[in-house]
């Protein structure tokens, strides 16, 4: 009895995943990009739109097509090149800018990383660089938060923008040196003889002589 009811399950269970596979299947857009295709086997087996490879004459030398680049839907992507041509520190990738393939950084050895930072293979446009390790939450200011994206990509603290902005104002992230503050809004109405200067007043923003 107990064989019995697992092989009805299991087929219960095949039935089931035939059913998906036909959703799936549905989930074919009515209108497909130009330059694209619809290819079963995309995305693992459910289905996903690909690029069609150009002829292959069209093809750069130092480049091949690729199934895996844009995250599997195919693309472009360079050629590896020769042991010799690649420097020193550097090594190839092929999941770099995202399947595309790119020269990137080897981590410095461990001894040398300065006190608070640490490597990342994501910075520097996905090349490898040193970035500073977020500190404890508890030691962070009220008022600020962390951001990775400042500092050339190694991070960070900033500040965040206020819940009320007084009408006249406007929140920049470019502000204090980066940290983020409010500067001044351009007005509406400028006076006749006058203009408006985003760098004047300090980069705060003020009306200035017009020229």
């Amino acid at each position: 009895l107990n064989g019995l009811s697992m092989s009805s399950r299991i087929r219960a269970r095949r039935s089931t995943y035939k059913e998906m596979d036909e959703i799936q299947q549905d989930q074919r857009p009515s209108e497909i990009p130009k330059g694209m295709v619809w290819s079963k086997k995309a995305n693992k087996g459910r289905g996903g739109l690909v690029y069609i490879p150009p002829l292959s004459n069209t093809i750069p030398q130092n480049m091949f097509w690729s199934l895996t680049a844009n995250h599997g839907m195919g693309g472009l992507a360079f050629k590896e090149p020769p042991a010799e041509e690649i420097p020193k520190g550097w090594a190839w990738s092929r999941t770099a800018q995202n399947g595309r393939g790119a020269l990137v950084k080897l981590p410095p050895p461990a001894e040398t990383i300065p006190a608070g930072m640490k490597w990342s293979n994501q910075a520097d446009k996905g090349r490898g660089a040193l970035v500073y390790i977020p500190p404890p939450p508890h030691d962070i200011p009220a008022g600020m938060t962390w951001r990775q994206s400042v500092n050339g990509g190694r991070g960070g603290l900033v500040n965040i923008p206020p819940s009320h902005i007084p009408p006249d104002k406007q929140w920049s992230d470019e502000a204090n040196d980066g940290l983020g503050g409010l500067i001044n809004r351009r007005p509406s109405v400028i006076p006749r003889g006058q203009r408006w200067s985003g760098s004047a007043n300090n980069g705060l923003g003020a009306l200035v002589k017009a020229k």
